[in-house]
């Protein structure tokens, strides 16, 4: 039987003994019926919490054969993981590197203006989608918009984007702090006539984004 139809023995191995003790060996033999008893002394609470202290040390190493399993379990688990990422590496490769191929072939042929933007083959498709430009704020909107230009409609990024403009690329080192650059997206100012809206970035799309399905 080959590697690939199998796991390894030493795997087998492992997951063969992580063999968990019967439930019923970790139980407590006699558990107290619980009532209203009141306690009379310091003596009668001073029993309680000696047999309080008892039990706290027995559950506690109870806890501990069930934490060496579910470690051994979770160790086994660790390196089948590894092994599968390791496994399907060469595969996630050589698909991306098929993906750029057929990319640039779509994009040399749907123009970024064409009504075609998928094209339909025997064995898949391949797709050009357009991308929104979007506005991204922190906090809320309004608050960003500068007191003399205050729209009482200015609620939500939506209204943002009707009233104001995009103006020129940011400075990459002039973000506004918690932005983060997306792939494929140009952070651009907003702007208000000739005013900048402080904590807002208008990202616009690079090129369309390009999809592809492979199958019959």
């Amino acid at each position: 039987m080959s590697a690939a139809e199998s796991l390894d023995d030493a795997i087998l191995d492992d997951l063969a003994d992580v063999d968990p003790i019967p439930l019923d060996v970790y139980m407590l033999e006699d558990e107290p019926e619980f009532s209203d008893e009141v306690l009379r002394d310091e003596a009668e609470v001073d029993t309680k919490l000696y047999i309080v202290h008892r039990l706290e040390e027995k559950r506690d190493a109870r806890a501990a054969l069930f934490d060496a399993d579910i470690a051994k379990a979770e160790k086994v688990v660790a390196d089948l993981r590894e092994r599968k990422a390791q496994a399907l590496k060469p595969f996630d490769s050589s698909i991306e590197f098929y993906g750029h191929q057929i990319e640039g072939w779509t994009r040399a042929n749907i123009s970024e203006d064409a009504k075609r933007k998928t094209i339909d083959l025997p064995w898949g498709s391949v797709k050009l989608r357009k991308q929104q430009e979007s506005v991204k704020t922190y906090g809320r909107p309004s608050d960003h918009v500068p007191a003399e230009l205050t729209r009482p409609t200015w609620a939500t990024v939506t209204d943002i984007q009707k009233h104001a403009k995009c103006g020129p690329e940011y400075d990459l080192d002039k973000l506004p702090d918690g932005y983060k650059l997306r792939e494929g997206f140009t952070p651009h100012k907003v702007m208000v006539g000739d005013q900048v809206v402080p904590g807002a970035v208008w990202e616009k799309p690079e090129q369309d984004r390009f999809e592809f399905k492979a199958g019959a």
